[in-house]
């Protein structure tokens, strides 16, 4: 299946999951339930992980509190590192 969708159109699935996935709220509660538990097993250590396409929007929201609207919408101007605490 293909998307085609513009930067905007991705606000529609905040919290509505898109076809046969997970909304963008979804998303980054699974984050933070990996980074809760990473953190906890490996408190001494870095933590690096890879991600793709909207991946360091949901890392701003997780560990900056940028709000999911304005880091969907400027994805292309986020990049890391990022720090959870």
């Amino acid at each position: 299946m293909k998307f085609d969708l513009g930067k905007r159109d991705y606000l529609n699935f905040i919290d509505e999951p898109f076809p046969q996935g997970e909304s963008f709220r979804d998303f980054a509660q699974r984050v933070r339930e990996f980074l809760d538990e990473k953190s906890k097993q490996h408190s001494e250590h870095t933590i690096i992980t890879i991600g793709w396409r909207l991946s360091p929007a949901i890392f701003a929201h997780v560990c900056r509190g940028v709000s999911l609207e304005q880091a969907i919408t400027e994805n292309a101007n986020i990049s890391g590192p990022f720090t959870y605490e």
